[in-house]
């Protein structure tokens, strides 16, 4: 197919030895029900056919554009690699171990048309587990943008090969090649004072988690870059020198820390949105649920305090908070007494 002298979506994929699933990843984008595309794929520095796959693909498809790594450069790298070249309006992330359901693009250019607002958009996705025979479940992250920048405080709220983002955002914000993972949950929490967040419901990819992913390859180091990018995310709302003393590792070593941190996050962040009566509503009920879940498994004296803040904010914990004080102040009755 020929390619488009002006495509609406740069397609951006890393591939490293992917041969075994490659042909069926770039086949679910080339088979997109909206075509205006280009496809930027990386090669980076495979040992095995996927440079010869890609090859044969690109020789079909003039939309297709090939990248080649001389060495292993990493998935950042690879991908501002691509992003540097992009011609699109979007770009739209892809893995070469994942399939893109037919109307994706269709589904993601059409919101994003209808909602200028947003500058960075996911879907939910069909997980599937290929060491588990195939077992396949819906998963899904919050929808609405302050609801999601609530939520990548404590995690990752975005499934990244899902991702179609304006081009523009970009132009200053890269992906991070020093994080070897979380490279996507860092760029967002970096794009989060700029723009806002939209999240499809409806699956639009199939994931593949298998024992080579590598979120689990490099999960200590997965964890340990999530804590620095929620620390510096954190610090957005609560001032640069809140973890001056005692950094975020070293507080969640004490469960009523936690507790005061999440209260303290709560308000900085309800005061900075300014969210809508449904978002804000959420954000209360969640932020209690991790104040009293933390708090009750505190050894602070003062965790009551916490609990009660948490039954206040969410009146649905009460039942679960008279049994938790009942369990805690069982424990802590020589606090009390001396």
């Amino acid at each position: 197919m020929l390619s488009y002298p002006d495509p609406t979506i740069s397609v951006v994929m890393s591939v490293y030895n992917a041969e075994q699933t490659l042909a069926d990843s770039i086949n679910s984008i080339i088979n997109q029900t909206y075509q205006n595309f280009e496809f930027i794929i990386i090669d980076d520095g495979s040992t095995d056919t996927s440079l010869e796959i890609i090859t044969s693909f690109s020789m079909k498809d003039d939309r297709i554009h090939l990248i080649i790594n001389e060495r292993n450069l990493g998935v950042a790298a690879s991908l501002n690699k691509g992003i540097k070249v992009a011609r699109g309006k979007f770009i739209a992330r892809m893995d070469a171990d994942d399939i893109s359901l037919p109307k994706r693009f269709e589904s993601q250019i059409s919101f994003l048309e209808n909602h200028t607002e947003v500058g960075v958009l996911g879907t939910a996705i069909n997980e599937k587990l290929l060491s588990h025979r195939g077992e396949s479940r819906v998963r899904s992250f919050e929808q609405n943008n302050d609801q999601i920048q609530w939520r990548l405080l404590f995690r990752c709220a975005l499934f990244h090969p899902t991702v179609m983002a304006r081009r523009h955002l970009f132009n200053e914000n890269l992906y991070n090649p020093d994080y070897l993972v979380a490279q996507d949950y860092d760029l967002w929490t970096r794009l989060a004072p700029i723009t806002e967040f939209a999240n499809l419901p409806t699956p639009l990819l199939d994931l593949h988690i298998h024992q080579t992913s590598s979120s689990i390859i490099h999960k200590s180091l997965q964890k340990s870059n999530s804590t620095k990018i929620q620390e510096g995310y954190m610090a957005t709302y609560l001032g640069e020198d809140y973890f001056n003393k005692k950094g975020l590792e070293t507080i969640r070593k004490e469960p009523s820390n936690v507790a005061g941190l999440v209260l303290n996050l709560y308000h900085s962040f309800i005061e900075y949105h300014k969210p809508i009566d449904q978002d804000k509503k959420y954000i209360r009920s969640d932020a209690a649920l991790l104040i009293f879940n933390n708090a009750r498994n505190g050894k602070n004296p003062f965790c009551w305090i916490l609990i009660l803040k948490a039954l206040t904010m969410e009146p649905k914990l009460i039942m679960r908070g008279v049994r938790a004080s009942k369990k805690w102040l069982g424990a802590h009755k020589k606090a009390f007494k001396s």
